[in-house]
């Protein structure tokens, strides 16, 4: 198994290698992680969402501040079910940076989103 993920198992089932479980309807497409993660910035930096884009800077452009990278973590287990491995979190520069990691790990196949 890779540091980087810590899967969920669902009842009975192993967990697939390097892949997550989502607690949402998985799985999730990059647009609904991209809006799941606008939601979460949003609330987290007191942003509004329609002005996050994936190329946004997550501490310049969208105001989140250190101890913000931790909520990310917690939502984005809470909310949408993605577990983001400690270690990972604040190599993220942009929102594109966890929309990958996501879909890296998620096996997320989807066409790639404009904003």
């Amino acid at each position: 198994m890779t540091d980087s993920v810590t899967p969920e198992s669902n009842e009975g089932l192993p967990p697939s290698e390097g892949h997550l479980q989502s607690k949402a309807s998985f799985p999730l497409t990059e647009a609904e992680i991209l809006a799941g993660l606008k939601d979460i910035l949003a609330r987290i930096a007191g942003a509004d969402p329609e002005g996050i884009e994936l190329d946004s800077l997550i501490i310049d452009d969208v105001g989140v501040d250190s101890l913000g990278f931790y909520e990310i973590l917690i939502e984005a287990d809470e909310t949408l079910g993605i577990k983001i491995e400690e270690k990972d979190l604040l190599t993220f520069k942009t929102v594109r940076d966890i929309v990958d990691y996501v879909t890296s790990r998620t096996g997320t196949l989807t066409q790639p989103t404009t904003r």
